[in-house]
């Protein structure tokens, strides 16, 4: 429940927050991806999976996250996918935001979150926008070497 500011507390806004833990945890399922929750700093929740794009056959990285606003009045839901060229040492992505600031997550159900998902998963490659440079921290290696090697650190430690 909002404060007398209509802000909402870390505590109210995590406690909301887990009420959705079995839907993401059901999209992450059944899209064989990951389901991530933040406790520290703001309070969000992920969900995010690989596709292969139907034109390029590219990898592409997909998510939902669920994330308390920045002035803490309110709840919001974004799509992103996203695809890093490594060649060119770029990184192109999408933002899909599906709501206006939300009061409180009670009203939410796991086919909302289908929804979602299956409106990522028709981003094609081509829509996607550079959005930043990348760069190497291993400068002796090549880009996409160290972007592989840390995808297999990622899975294996799942940060």
């Amino acid at each position: 429940m909002p404060n007398d500011n209509n802000q909402i507390s870390y505590y109210e806004a995590d406690k909301q927050m887990k009420v959705l833990d079995a839907m993401l945890r059901r999209i992450a399922k059944l899209k064989k991806g990951k389901y991530r929750i933040n406790t520290r700093g703001e309070p969000n929740r992920k969900v995010t999976w690989e596709r292969k794009d139907k034109a390029t056959d590219e990898k592409l990285e997909c998510e939902i996250e669920v994330w308390l606003d920045g002035s803490n009045l309110g709840f919001n839901i974004s799509g992103y996918v996203s695809y890093d060229d490594c060649d060119k040492a770029v990184r192109y992505w999408k933002l899909i935001k599906f709501n206006k600031l939300l009061s409180t997550l009670n009203d939410l159900n796991a086919e909302t979150f289908i929804e979602y998902a299956n409106e990522i998963d028709k981003v094609e490659s081509k829509e996607l926008e550079p959005a930043t440079t990348l760069t190497n921290p291993y400068p002796f290696l090549k880009l996409k070497w160290v972007m592989k090697i840390m995808k297999i650190l990622r899975g294996i430690f799942n940060f």
